[in-house]
């Protein structure tokens, strides 16, 4: 963990916070749970889009072109409409409005299947719900893809069923099943507005 005030860039993570790069719905987690003073989360977004491979730009893992292409990401949105991206190169937190205008730059004009979707899960059913084993971090031969946290996996040591990882049901837009709101990109930009 790092130490620095809210507002500096991302590259540079406050000391209280947990972060394990490729691990953003876990690192998301623990800012709900362990959130530096003054700072409440809201809500927690998933985001991906119809047909898998959801194109962020101003993200560390970027390729040479300046966008990473995730399966899914995940952000926390605070009372004061401010994003928390632990893994974009923008300021932490920044304005919701700056985010989605950065991060999803001419996105109006991308082809339907690359159109990015949002689930918005309350931060308190989100610290209640989620469990995830990293199953979805391993390779075919059980080698990891990308090295996992060094904390435990997330929601498993209070829950009665403990084979059971609830990922799926967060990061699978695709279906406006599961938990909280599904949104596009219009939904999200009004209300954040």
């Amino acid at each position: 963990m790092n130490d620095q005030l809210p507002g500096k860039s991302a590259d540079a993570l406050p000391d209280r916070l947990r972060y394990q790069p490729f691990y953003c719905e876990e690192n998301i987690w623990w800012l709900c749970a362990e959130p530096p003073p003054a700072v409440c989360l809201e809500q927690v977004i998933f985001i991906a889009s119809p047909c898998g491979l959801c194109p962020i730009a101003e993200q560390r893992a970027a390729d040479a072109d300046g966008v990473a292409w995730w399966d899914y990401h995940c952000v926390g949105l605070d009372a004061e409409r401010r994003i928390w991206d632990l893994d974009s190169r923008l300021s932490l937190p920044v304005a919701a409005s700056s985010w989605l205008d950065r991060s999803f730059p001419q996105a109006d004009d991308w082809p339907t299947p690359l159109q990015p979707l949002f689930r918005l899960i309350p931060r308190a059913a989100y610290l209640q719900d989620f469990r995830s084993d990293r199953s979805h971090m391993r390779n075919a031969d059980g080698s990891w893809m990308q090295p996992p946290p060094p904390w435990s996996c997330i929601g498993f040591s209070y829950s009665s069923d403990p084979d059971s990882s609830r990922l799926d049901r967060y990061r699978d837009l695709s279906k406006h099943e599961g938990p909280g709101v599904v949104l596009d990109l219009a939904g999200l930009r009004a209300f954040c507005s």
